[in-house]
């Protein structure tokens, strides 16, 4: 499907249909592969899809710390294909084991919540471990903005606020 005219969602439908499930380089997903299939591609077409509960991403391991492989998929396909797909290395460490419980007892958590895990870790290393649980295929969410803000740099790591420690910036 590359160098297809298609335009709009049905074409962004096609094409994600055929990248599903395939370990995917994060960087290229938006830049090269949908830009390439989806004539006029705009991100806010496969944020809907993301946010409306219709296409899913899932970590397929780290290249290195501000990229990675992720899958999409369609919803309904993943219990399909999620039985054929390599697991990456599970992370172990405190906090990881930290972060999964406060997961498996909230479920979708916030910041402030995931500070659970851990309240004496610095932002930093909870950003760093949760990001390798993302990697790991074990998180993901419903938006690819934090996806995004790692990609281009800004999401692996917290940065100080001027709001003061334990608060990080809107977004991460």
């Amino acid at each position: 499907g590359i160098g297809g005219n298609r335009r709009g969602t049905d074409a962004l439908v096609d094409a994600l249909g055929m990248l599903a499930g395939a370990p995917l380089v994060a960087s290229t997903i938006e830049r090269d592969l949908l830009a390439s299939r989806v004539a006029g591609y705009r991100s806010a077409a496969l944020d809907e899809l993301c946010t409306s509960g219709d296409v899913v991403w899932v970590g397929a391991g780290s290249i290195g710390s501000r990229d990675g492989r992720v899958r999409l998929c369609f919803v309904d396909q993943l219990a399909a294909l999620a039985p054929g797909w390599e697991v990456p290395e599970r992370p172990s460490g405190a906090l990881h084991d930290g972060l999964r419980e406060v997961l498996a007892r909230r479920g979708a958590s916030f910041w402030s919540q995931l500070r659970e895990a851990d309240p004496l870790a610095g932002d930093a290393e909870l950003l760093a471990a949760l990001w390798d649980l993302v990697w790991a295929g074990e998180v993901t969410n419903d938006s690819l903005a934090p996806l995004r803000a790692v990609i281009a740099g800004g999401g692996a790591t917290a940065k100080k606020s001027a709001r003061g420690p334990g608060r990080p910036r809107p977004g991460r």
